[in-house]
């Protein structure tokens, strides 16, 4: 998720930094100011950061805290889309999707993970170089909505999802840790192009740790976002929204990692 939070309609508290919180900027990890860092494609507008390091700091106002974000907007999981075409049920190269593949090298891995593990490694290989010590503590995810455009990939979602994280792990040698999602499409009735919306979010709760489905992934935790307030889209969150997700995410991600201890 980019965000469409307006910064201009954050409080003095909001916008509150902190010496201990470092956001990935592409280049280099900088002190994460709201306002002043970039975290958007849009200099003015923000997404679930700045509330998830607000509990976070809070939390851990002793312990340095590093944020790689990465986002492309509106962009699907599942390996039969391509962008924002359905292109078949059998996975292709050079697709626009977060498809890990089947193993690290798999030629049908999708555009999106690519750039997203280069992202990552890249920032974990600066902190390396500068003799930071680190250890990677949590994955935040929120993505879904395009995915609920077709039957197969709404309802695969959980499937797809597991297959993401396990490659993660193994990518980012981050075996176990907590990975932490956002339930989409709240709002209901659902604009009409989300035509399996009900399928998708089932396939999501499905995904849960302790939901009992034979879906359930080990330490996935789900962030449930009714009541979450939305843009006039009824798809996107306001500025109140934003915070209030990444509230959310910082909440649930301390219990999940209370929970392996």
């Amino acid at each position: 998720m980019q965000g469409l939070g307006k910064l201009k309609e954050l409080t003095k508290e909001q916008k509150k930094s902190y010496p201990n919180v470092h956001y990935w900027n592409g280049k280099e990890f900088v002190k994460l100011i709201p306002g002043l860092t970039r975290t958007s494609t849009r200099k003015d507008e923000f997404g679930p950061e700045i509330g998830f390091v607000h509990v976070l700091a809070q939390k851990n106002p002793d312990q340095p805290i590093y944020i790689i974000k990465h986002y492309v907007s509106g962009q699907p999981l599942h390996w039969g889309w391509n962008h924002n075409e359905w292109e078949g049920e059998k996975p292709s190269p050079k697709r626009g999707n977060f498809y890990p593949g089947k193993n690290t090298g798999d030629p049908n891995m999708g555009k999106h993970y690519k750039r997203l593990k280069t992202i990552f490694t890249n920032a974990l290989a600066d902190l390396k170089k500068k003799g930071v010590s680190y250890n990677i503590k949590g994955i935040l995810w929120m993505q879904g909505e395009q995915d609920s455009k077709h039957e197969k990939s709404a309802n695969e979602y959980a499937q797809c999802l597991k297959r993401f994280y396990e490659q993660l792990q193994i990518d980012l040698d981050a075996r176990g840790v907590p990975f932490v999602f956002g339930q989409v499409l709240p709002h209901e009735p659902a604009a009409a192009r989300f035509t399996h919306r009900k399928e998708l979010r089932q396939s999501q709760a499905n995904a849960v740790h302790d939901s009992g489905h034979k879906d359930a992934i080990p330490n996935v935790w789900m962030v449930p976002t009714e009541g979450m307030p939305l843009k006039k889209d009824t798809v996107h969150y306001n500025t109140e929204g934003q915070l209030m997700l990444g509230t959310a995410f910082a909440e649930t991600m301390a219990r999940a990692q209370n929970k392996k201890k």
